[in-house]
């Protein structure tokens, strides 16, 4: 008889007890671990007297419900000492090994309870309060009690908190490894997907026994997930061909991607059949069909292997070959699937380091063939690039002409995944040559590399403007000094600057994050210049990563947006700096724009006079709503007494007609302990 039901409605009000009984009617998994019950209670009169006794739990009334509890858990005690086993052959292991070594303990009960209660009941703000308490104390989620619910959460229906969840363990170290394992399921259910997904970001190959071990049970997404955890151990390669040949469908297709991360002649061949290019003889539309589906599934995405670096290089260079000469013959018109498949192609040069790729990116500097296929078409059909959904760089470059600054994006992005030398020698070549064309790669290379000062000596000059209008190269430039700091921001834990990125893994689009710190100090003269009166501050940039701030237009950051993440809390030249830019732009920056630059300013430890607050409503256009106004109040960095008395100075002109407020002195009173 299974009565591993019993051990988890053990576990269920064991973490009740904790969390505190008053939770116990709202906590859906305590009712699943009951529900779990009621097939052993017609097994046996015990087993029905443990599932009326957790019913009782649920309807006893509040005063009497710690007395049930402790009734229940001393019959299951009872019961499961009665029914354990001893002697089991096999080595001793250490019970749960590892879940509570290097964990937070400390934390007073009163700030456990709210955070377990929002993880473990459903309900209205529990998102928002989880997100709030994250951002201001996160090593709270390192309390032995707050870590199994968070791996709980991760099958919570809300779909974002299970995101965040997912994002906030795979920054743990390997002591959350236990946690993840205990209770796995390969039942193909999304929480044990993001469970794998965890594992494998934070120990790879080490756990590459246990991916193993669980591909016996898994199936659907699991089965899935735990294949293409297999990339990270190079020896599991044979075991990936045997797989391609026995998995169906999504399970095959996560074994092709794995093997693009391998390194071996048998991996090399096998994708120059699939592409037609290993000079077996093959049926030519089932070799097209391959082809096909090896770039519209984006396997080569990402890959950082050499033998695949050169099968992409010559790849290339066969379209570029036919494309120049079908300029050359005067016959060429690219339909959207070719254009397509182009497109694919360059995606995939991203993470390439070997001589070929660097080749190709040189020749495809020189080549015209763009332009002149560009010429030859029609307004209508101009050569563009379309859209591909598993690559990062494709969605925000939809549409666009293929020219230098697009490949200028590209050299950058693999400089941030792979860090090689090659590509940092490219990027500076480059440069010499085309100047702000490939002004991104440059500097990137450059904060990589190089000492601050060395940086703003070498880069500074486009933003120098010694009083004359800004001309063509010069805008350039300086959108492209922006488009490179959009990658950059102040990194608290490692008091540092760090480049930031974000791809999306072709495979299940997980994302990958790089963060890498410059290697000098970031000069403070950058700060002075882009704050500057004399600088324009227009633009939109790509800040490689896909969350966003309230400046950010979509994934695009606004020139203020880039500015608030160069914000260093704890230097005061810093702070001293950007709280005045920040202050002075919502004073005087765009209507509608004054709350925007709040937490910008809160961040610099700067408040806001009473003042301030008073002039503005004095110039706000328009009829503001009380509820608007009180908001307003509630976010605006400002001691509490200073908010009372530009409160009291804004209700007289209220009260005046001097202002558009319609003031409500119970609605204020009812919201006044907010402010």
């Amino acid at each position: 008889m299974n009565i591993e039901p019993l051990y988890e409605l053990k576990e269920r009000l064991n973490t009740s007890a904790v969390a505190g009984i008053s939770l116990i009617p709202e906590d859906f998994r305590l009712k699943r671990a009951i529900e779990q019950i009621e097939p052993l209670a017609k097994a046996a009169p015990i087993f029905a007297k443990i599932y009326q006794g957790a019913l009782h739990i649920l309807e006893v009334p509040a005063e009497r419900r710690a007395d049930a509890l402790l009734d229940e858990l001393a019959l299951l005690d009872a019961v499961l000492v009665t029914q354990a086993a001893a002697g089991i052959d096999g080595t001793l292991s250490v019970i749960n090994k590892g879940m509570h070594e290097r964990v937070i303990t400390e934390i007073p009960y009163s700030k456990a309870a709210p955070a377990m209660e929002a993880l473990t009941t459903t309900g209205s703000g529990h998102y928002s309060f989880l997100i709030e308490l994250h951002e201001e104390n996160p090593e709270s989620f390192r309390d032995f009690r707050l870590r199994l619910a968070l791996v709980e959460g991760l099958g919570t229906g809300y779909y974002e908190l299970a995101g965040k969840i997912e994002h906030w363990l795979s920054e743990e170290d390997e002591s959350i490894l236990p946690y993840l394992k205990r209770g796995f399921q390969g039942d193909g259910r999304k929480e044990m997907v993001r469970r794998v997904h965890i594992v494998e970001k934070i120990a790879g190959a080490k756990e590459n026994d246990w991916y193993i071990a669980m591909l016996e049970t898994a199936k659907k997404e699991v089965r899935e997930t735990l294949i293409y955890a297999l990339r990270h151990d190079k020896n599991n390669e044979s075991f990936l061909m045997d797989l391609i040949k026995t998995e169906k469908s999504g399970g095959k297709k996560a074994a092709i991607w794995a093997l693009t991360r391998m390194e071996s002649e048998e991996v090399y061949e096998y994708f120059r059949k699939q592409l037609g290019t290993s000079g077996l003889n093959s049926d030519a539309l089932v070799v097209q069909r391959r082809a096909k589906t090896i770039w519209e599934d984006g396997y080569f995405y990402l890959s950082k292997s050499d033998q695949i670096s050169n099968l992409v290089a010559d790849q290339i260079n066969k379209k570029l070959d036919f494309l120049e000469e079908q300029v050359k013959n005067g016959t060429v018109l690219l339909e959207f699937e070719e254009r397509q498949r182009i497109s694919q192609m360059f995606y995939t040069m991203i993470g390439k380091t070997t001589d070929a790729m660097i080749a190709v990116f040189k020749r495809l500097v020189k080549t015209k063939v763009f332009d002149e296929i560009k010429n030859k078409e029609s307004a209508k059909e101009k050569l563009t690039l379309p859209e591909w959904d598993n690559a990062s760089f494709a969605s925000r470059n939809a549409g666009r002409v293929y020219d230098l600054k697009y490949l200028d994006r590209l050299l950058m992005e693999s400089i941030l995944l792979t860090k090689s030398p090659k590509l940092f020698q490219l990027a500076e070549e480059l440069y010499q040559e085309y100047q702000e064309e490939f002004l991104i790669s440059a500097l990137v290379v450059a904060l990589l590399s190089k000492e601050g000062d060395a940086v703003f000596s070498e880069f500074s000059h486009y933003l120098v403007q010694d009083g004359k209008r800004e001309n063509t190269n010069k805008k350039a430039g300086r959108l492209g000094i922006m488009g490179a700091f959009a990658l950059l921001s102040y990194n608290k834990t490692a008091n540092k600057y760090v480049l930031n990125y974000e791809f999306r893994d072709a495979c299940f689009g997980e994302t990958i994050t790089v963060r890498e710190p410059i290697f000098g100090e970031f000069d403070f003269h950058w700060l002075e210049l882009l704050t500057s009166e004399k600088i324009k501050k227009d633009g939109a940039f790509w800040r490689g990563i896909f969350y966003h701030s309230r400046f950010d237009i979509g994934q695009m950051a606004s020139w203020d947006s880039v500015l608030e993440q160069l914000i260093q809390p704890n230097n005061q030249e810093n702070c001293t700096l950007l709280g005045k830019y920040f202050s002075n732009r919502a004073l005087y920056g765009k209507k509608g724009k004054f709350s925007d630059h709040f937490e910008a300013v809160r961040k610099c430890h700067m408040n806001f006079k009473p003042e301030v607050l008073v002039n503005y409503m004095k110039q706000h256009k328009g009829k503001m709503y009380l509820w608007e106004f009180l908001r307003l109040i509630k976010e605006i960095p400002m001691v509490r007494e200073d908010k009372l008395f530009a409160i009291e100075e804004i209700r007289g002109m209220a009260e005046k007609k001097e202002i558009a407020l319609e003031w409500n002195e119970e609605y204020y009173l009812q919201h006044f302990n907010e402010l």
